[in-house]
């Protein structure tokens, strides 16, 4: 039996709409009228964005450690591994409560353009299928440690400088 889909608003009610495909569930989440993007698509779906993301987490601690005076690896890496199994297994297992309301952290990943701009679609990991960051914890730990000593082998760019680019451009 194919999962419903999820229609999110802004205003956070949600919906039920007709069954997605298989693996993936697609959410259209309109803005106010203000805003300069109509609709944002919201897709959820299993991702390779999480192990991405955390190989990024993982070299910019290690980086802090280093210039915090811990050159031993072996300290680091085993620093690294319990931060992220602990950090990853609240954001995929765990709530919290503020100004009398529970929430459930979510890490979401939007597709930008060349120059940082929207796609206009925003990649949630399924929860139904199990996020896994802290699942991923210690292999993310080897594949910094053994395989790659930085993530410098992974894209990366600032969206805000290239934003910032863009107003000294306009004026």
């Amino acid at each position: 039996m194919a999962k419903a889909t999820k229609k999110a608003t802004m205003a956070g009610k949600v919906k039920k709409a007709a069954p997605a495909k298989k693996g993936k569930k697609e959410v259209k989440a309109g803005k106010k009228k203000a805003a300069k993007k109509t609709d944002m698509k919201v897709v959820i779906k299993d991702t390779n964005c999480v192990a991405t993301y955390q190989c990024l987490e993982a070299d910019q601690l290690n980086a802090a450690l280093k210039a915090s005076g811990i050159s031993d690896a072996r300290k680091r890496r085993k620093v690294i591994e319990h931060f992220l199994f602990d950090a990853g297994y609240f954001r995929d297992s765990c709530w919290f409560e503020t100004e009398r309301r529970r929430f459930r952290p979510v890490v979401c990943f939007e597709e930008v353009s060349e120059n940082g701009e929207s796609k206009g679609t925003m990649l949630i990991p399924d929860r139904d299928r199990g996020v896994g960051f802290h699942e991923y914890a210690h292999s993310t730990a080897g594949w910094l440690f053994d395989e790659h000593k930085d993530a410098s082998s992974i894209p990366t760019g600032d969206i805000l400088a290239a934003l910032y680019d863009r107003q000294r451009q306009k004026g």
